[in-house]
């Protein structure tokens, strides 16, 4: 009886939570909307603006490129727009509406992912940060991928932590090996969101095999599907380019933005245009997109050889850049933009700094919840850096932040504990 009130009480809980986000989210969209016509403009950031573009495209059967490139991003995000276009028509306030709704789910996938690792009071908590949560708030209103993407990262991570509880039990192969297969989809649907996620899902299916004995299977079964995932994609690009590329050929462009003698660790597209100024080959522009793809991220790797001291110095500058409690942008300057980002932002890291060391002997819950956020910040400090790219992660460190409200203190575990909290 205890157990059937408590999942009532649970239930309502997580419908108020939705709710909650929901409503904050969609008030976000429809001020932003509002901001954004008043001042002439269809979208606030170029991104958004390519994104739409190649979300109306596929709403219409075309041909997926831009006018001038066809591997410039990957699909995810602008299939995800396409399918708003096919419910809502051409509205860019129907794609915030219904983007505002993942953002809401996806603070509901927080409680299931802390409950898992930690416990129910510190799930609460951190689902309920997530909904309140600015960043979250404001960029589940932005037309770019960064909502779907941590939507998606944060269901991987609720099936990878199962996979880690049953991987290595040899009473239940086939389950551990089934959900080793869903994380590797999930992969795969969160790297055609967020290309730089790449390299994440066989690094966790490395981990899986250092941290589990007898996971051998599972770890393969997780790089299987996501390569299987992956193919189509690459097939296509093969078919447009003649060449192999498993995400885009914006890579070298972005490498160099970052690793280049005028950078400063933000984006600064300008060698684009002038690319002589940059000591750049003047035909840069005529190239076709493979051919600029390497050559820039030849450039870009030859200027790091040439100057490895520089690049340290970036590095540093990056790593700044992307834990800045305040905007980084020049247009989010004004003094409201950085009371709600200081606000915000620097307790949720101070309290997730504490987090971490109260849950210090539980490897797996800060594997999963910090380890998004860390392997982002690895992948910045080369390319370019922002407070942007540090949001795309930041929902699994608000269950860091959670640990340290709560004041819990996990017992002391294995490296690979996880701690199952019952039937949901």
């Amino acid at each position: 009886m205890d157990g059937d009130v408590s999942r009532r009480l649970r239930r309502v809980l997580l419908a108020a939570l939705f709710c909650v986000a929901l409503v904050l989210r969609v008030g976000a969209a429809l001020w932003l909307d509002h901001r954004t016509r008043a001042a002439g403009k269809a979208h606030e950031f170029a991104d958004s603006e390519l994104y739409w573009l190649l979300a109306q495209r596929i709403a219409a059967g075309e041909p997926y490129h831009d006018g001038k490139r066809a591997v410039l991003r990957t699909p995810g995000y602008p299939v995800f727009l396409a399918a708003s276009a096919r419910l809502f028509g051409p509205s860019t306030i129907g794609a915030r509406h219904l983007q505002a709704a993942v953002g809401a789910a996806a603070c509901v996938l927080v409680f299931f992912l802390v409950r898992r690792l930690i416990d129910e009071r510190t799930a609460a908590v951190g689902a309920g940060l997530a909904a309140v949560y600015p960043f979250a708030v404001f960029l589940s209103a932005v037309l770019l991928s960064e909502t779907l993407f941590a939507a998606v990262l944060t269901g991987q991570l609720i099936v990878l932590s199962l996979v880690i509880e049953r991987a290595g039990r040899p009473e239940r192969p086939r389950g551990a090996l089934t959900l080793a297969g869903v994380v590797g989809l999930l992969g795969a649907a969160a790297t055609l969101v967020r290309p730089s996620w790449l390299l994440a899902t066989p690094l966790a299916a490395a981990g899986l095999m250092l941290a589990r004995r007898r996971s051998s299977a599972a770890a393969c079964a997780m790089v299987t599907t996501f390569a299987l995932a992956m193919t189509p994609w690459c097939v296509r690009n093969w078919r447009v380019t003649g060449h192999f590329v498993p995400t885009t050929l914006w890579i070298g462009a972005s490498l160099y933005d970052g690793l280049n003698p005028r950078a400063d660790g933000s984006s600064r597209m300008d060698f684009m245009d002038r690319p002589v100024e940059f000591g750049l080959d003047p035909a840069l522009g005529r190239m076709n997109e493979w051919q600029q793809d390497r050559y820039l991220r030849d450039q870009a790797i030859a200027y790091a050889r040439r100057e490895p001291g520089r690049v340290l110095q970036l590095a540093a500058v990056k790593v700044a850049r992307f834990w800045n409690p305040l905007p980084n942008a020049a247009e989010w300057q004004s003094a409201a933009a950085q009371i709600v980002s200081l606000a915000s932002c620097g307790p949720v890291v101070v309290l997730a700094a504490v987090g971490v060391w109260r849950l210090r002997r539980c490897r797996v819950a800060l594997a999963l919840l910090a380890g998004p956020v860390l392997y982002f910040t690895a992948i910045h400090s080369v390319f370019v850096s922002s407070v942007r790219y540090r949001e795309a992660a930041m929902l699994p460190v608000l269950g860091l932040a959670a640990a340290a409200v709560t004041r819990c203190r996990a017992s002391s575990d294995d490296a690979t504990q996880v701690h199952p909290q019952g039937d949901s």
